[in-house]
């Protein structure tokens, strides 16, 4: 057996299949009194590796239905079960592979009785090589079903012992704690928390109780911390991966005390604790470059991404998005490196790589959808959203957007769904989409319900927006106060900075241009230092139209001529649009401009949703009052 074992693998990897088959041919008359069950698993194996490789569906059938009908249930016979779904993914096949493991289910529930541990164990190795197989919600309801079985066995054997309970309830109990883990980790990864958080701490205590594995008691300390981070508990997250880095310490387990480091890091950021945030993951980078654990380099440096952007350097978040990028590129997790693509992609439109923003975020939308990972799908939609709205592609984006909440839906994300309305509401305030207000509503709803603080300073920020575009100055004032006092509150200096600029249109509404230009040269200097690329062309637009208002046309032609170099670069054609009217009114006779700022104003136009009226709103706030109304005519 060990040479035919060997040969046929051998053969097909020479593309000999005729040997491989005669191989197969030899095997099956090889077997021995009293190990039939052993030696029809193991041709059973070699036909479904033959059968897979060379496309012949018949074979891999016959092998299957002789699995199936094997008397009796062990170890033998589940392991069979397990090998061959995970051969049939090698040679991807999953809608295959994820079939064989419903006769996998079918036959170990006929054997609960008998096995329930191992049946319970096969569920949950089938429920692991289905998700592996890109089938995440079969995966959850086959953990939950195994989980079931045992917990029905437990209940028999509290009303009275029985004796076929060929089991011990210890054995039982240390095969629940593995699939309490695996249904906590397939829940997590499709964002839903509460079962996820359950789910370890039901898996933490009877590990506990039966003293059955330590380390994966450990590990669930990090995760616990983890779902309560992100449920809004931060004392019991703080608390829980202290606890973790204690533990791993004890052990002198350096890798797994790197790894509880991280979490207690993003929790400290979280808490905004900045400093203690830096040091630990800092300590982690040092310790994964080490042990050379790629995988902890990685996420070191997306813990220091995320200090860095906490702390407005965008420049240093996007160097590190980028360098754990290449460290993914080189041998990673795929859902690893498609969460990292995702948050370097977004800081390349913060630092104005427009262009490298869309292709990597297509890049990983084409992945997640291949992977049909919904959760990640939504999140790139949202993603991908910003940057054509950035571009004015407004009706790609709202689609991009509707998706993205239907699939929230879906999954019972309600995060998920006020980042739709979010977004929404962002993108119809730009298009000037008469519902920007309801869907903005819609989303601080959901928002104030979760009690994330942060969004308050950006849902002031955007009913700024729109009451500027539509002239209503006293209530943008009072959205501003509030964004102010929340930009304080949170010490965003960024945040501080974006609020600056959207008052400076305030007071070039309200006629005080020299207080625009004293706001907008203090912002200037933070959106350098970050940078952000797109706020610092607003920056250079409004200080060039201060400059107009105040007289100065050297200086403002100087700013408006930057900022469409800028505009420009990006593709930000509402903002050129800007630009262009501004410099045509500072030159009067300049027929080019003129000329310029009517075919981009067309241009404009034309990308425009359905039902949208042509202005977006900074420009109904600004150019299309006074000079912009006589240089853009009929046009508009």
């Amino acid at each position: 057996w060990d040479g035919v074992s060997q040969a046929v693998p051998l053969a097909l990897a020479l593309d000999d299949a005729a040997t491989a088959r005669r191989v197969l041919a030899h095997a099956a008359t090889l077997t021995e009194d009293g190990f039939a069950t052993l030696f029809t698993a193991r041709l059973v194996q070699l036909e479904v590796l033959v059968g897979a490789a060379t496309d012949d569906e018949a074979l891999v059938e016959s092998a299957l239905d002789r699995l199936a009908a094997l008397d009796g249930f062990d170890e033998t016979v589940s392991a069979t079960w397990i090998v061959v779904a995970r051969q049939l993914l090698q040679f991807d096949r999953p809608a295959d592979a994820v079939d064989t493991c419903w006769r996998a289910v079918t036959v170990a529930q006929g054997a609960a009785d008998d096995r329930p541990a191992l049946a319970a164990l096969t569920i949950g190795h089938a429920a692991d090589a289905v998700e592996d197989a890109g089938d995440r919600s079969s995966a959850l309801v086959l953990t939950e079903v195994a989980l079931d079985l045992l917990a029905a066995r437990r209940e028999r054997l509290d009303a009275a012992p029985i004796a076929h309970e060929l089991e011990a309830p210890a054995e039982a109990d240390g095969v629940r704690v593995h699939l309490l883990h695996q249904l906590g980790s397939i829940a997590y990864r499709d964002d839903q928390f509460e079962i996820a958080g359950a789910a370890w701490a039901d898996a933490d205590a009877l590990d506990r109780a039966i003293a059955d594995d330590p380390v994966l008691a450990d590990g669930l300390l990090t995760d616990r911390a983890r779902v309560a981070a992100i449920v809004g508990d931060g004392a019991l997250a703080a608390d829980l991966a202290q606890q973790a880095v204690a533990a791993a310490e004890a052990r002198g387990r350096g890798a797994d005390r790197a790894r509880a480091q991280l979490v207690l890091a993003d929790i400290r950021r979280n808490l905004g604790d900045l400093d203690a945030a830096e040091r630990l993951a800092h300590d982690s980078l040092d310790l994964g470059q080490t042990f050379g654990d790629l995988e902890l380099v990685a996420d070191a440096q997306a813990l220091l991404m995320k200090v860095a952007m906490h702390r407005g350097d965008l420049r240093r978040a996007h160097e590190a998005a980028e360098q754990k990028l290449n460290l993914l590129r080189v041998g990673g997790d795929t859902g690893t490196y498609v969460e990292t693509m995702r948050d370097a992609a977004q800081l390349r439109a913060f630092v104005g790589d427009v262009t490298g923003a869309h292709d990597g975020l297509r890049e990983a939308l084409d992945i997640a959808h291949e992977q049909d990972w919904p959760a990640m799908v939504m999140e790139l939609r949202h993603a991908l959203a910003s940057v054509l709205a950035i571009r004015c592609e407004w009706p790609e984006a709202i689609d991009l957007l509707h998706q993205s909440r239907r699939t929230a839906d879906e999954l019972g994300n309600a995060l998920g769904v006020a980042n739709a309305w979010w977004h929404l509401g962002r993108v119809s305030v730009a298009a000037a989409l008469p519902d920007a207000g309801e869907h903005l509503d819609r989303a601080e709803a959901i928002i104030v319900s979760l009690g994330i603080a942060r969004y308050g300073l950006y849902l002031a920020q955007e009913r700024a927006r729109l009451a500027l575009g539509d002239g209503e100055t006293a209530t943008a004032a009072a959205h501003l106060d509030d964004a102010r006092r929340l930009g304080d509150d949170l010490d965003d200096l960024l945040g501080q900075a974006d609020t600056a600029v959207l008052s400076a249109r305030l007071d070039l509404a309200t006629g005080d241009p020299a207080r625009a230009r004293e706001r907008v040269t203090a912002a200037l200097l933070e959106h350098e230092a970050a940078p952000d690329a797109q706020m610092l062309v607003h920056d250079h637009l409004l200080l060039g139209r201060a400059a107009a208002a105040l007289g100065d046309t050297a200086d403002a032609e100087r700013h408006l001529d930057e900022a469409l170099e800028r505009a420009r670069a990006m593709g930000m054609l509402d903002a050129e649009v800007e630009a262009l009217v501004a410099l045509a009114a500072l030159h009067p006779d300049d027929a080019a401009t003129a000329d310029g700022a009517r075919a981009r104003w067309r241009d404009l136009s034309e990308r425009r949703p359905d039902g949208a009226p042509v202005e977006p709103w900074q420009l109904r706030a600004s150019v299309l009052d006074g000079p912009g109304v006589h240089i853009l005519g009929d046009d508009r």
